[in-house]
């Protein structure tokens, strides 16, 4: 048998990893094993390692072959692209055979999210902290937040920018934030301070927060809004929000 083991979900232009076990569970060793992994166009790894095995192809067909796998013995294949193709989804099919089984087939439905490098990928200036429109949104700022990195307008179909409002003794703030922001790897801290200094910023939230996401009015497709919303004391707080991309 051949069963994924490893991630089946991964983020374009990342480095990304399948891992494949396959398994004999006959009491008897099977001899001259076959493998052939077979990839959609455009969608081939750049690499293909099992240990104890004899590895041939490349691109879009790759072939693996072994002259024994003892009784009830397993063996680990690894598949590797160092930056995942900017498709929704990689649709490999692996065959499988030995002297004592007849070919086997398994597809496997690998999920890609867009990740910042998919998105940037077009942009003259791809850095994250770079800010070509000038709006003072750095580009990782303007994909969490759904705006257009060439313009300081937010136009009506994109998500309203981030807004600090006092609503009936409640401080209110309100940003976008991506509705599969984990698929991503984002993550949206807010960090409050009651000074501005350097190494005053603390993730630890004022007395009676209360956080909920819900869909903007009208909805806008892959982004909901955050609410944060704290009662109002003496005390002065700023707030800022803080984006992150894991790898």
């Amino acid at each position: 048998s051949c069963t994924p083991v490893g991630p089946t979900r991964g983020r374009q232009g990342q480095p990304f990893s399948l891992e494949l076990q396959l398994a004999n569970s006959d009491p008897a060793a099977a001899g001259n094993l076959e493998v052939e992994l077979q990839f959609p166009r455009g969608a081939a790894p750049d690499s293909i390692s099992a240990p104890g095995w004899s590895t041939s192809g490349d691109g879009t067909r790759w072939m693996l072959r072994r002259a024994m796998l003892g009784p009830t013995g397993s063996t680990a294949i690894r598949v590797h692209w160092y930056s995942a193709p900017e498709l929704s989804w990689i649709e490999p099919v692996v065959h499988w055979s030995s002297d004592s089984s007849a070919t086997e087939s398994l597809p496997v439905a690998i999920s890609l999210a867009p990740s910042y490098s998919s998105w940037s990928s077009d942009l003259a200036e791809a850095e994250e902290t770079a800010d070509p429109d000038g709006d003072g949104r750095v580009n990782l700022l303007e994909y969490a937040l759904g705006s257009d990195p060439h313009n300081p307008a937010i136009t009506s179909t994109q998500p309203p920018a981030p807004r600090f409002t006092i609503e009936d003794g409640f401080a209110v703030f309100r940003h976008p934030e991506r509705s599969d922001k984990d698929d991503r790897g984002l993550t949206y801290t807010a960090e409050w301070s009651t000074e501005l200094a350097a190494g005053s910023w603390s993730s630890s939230p004022p007395p009676g927060l209360t956080s909920t996401a819900s869909s903007h009015d009208p909805a806008i497709p892959g982004f909901v809004e955050r609410t944060l919303r704290w009662p109002i004391t003496s005390t002065h707080r700023f707030i800022r929000l803080d984006v992150e991309e894991s790898p």
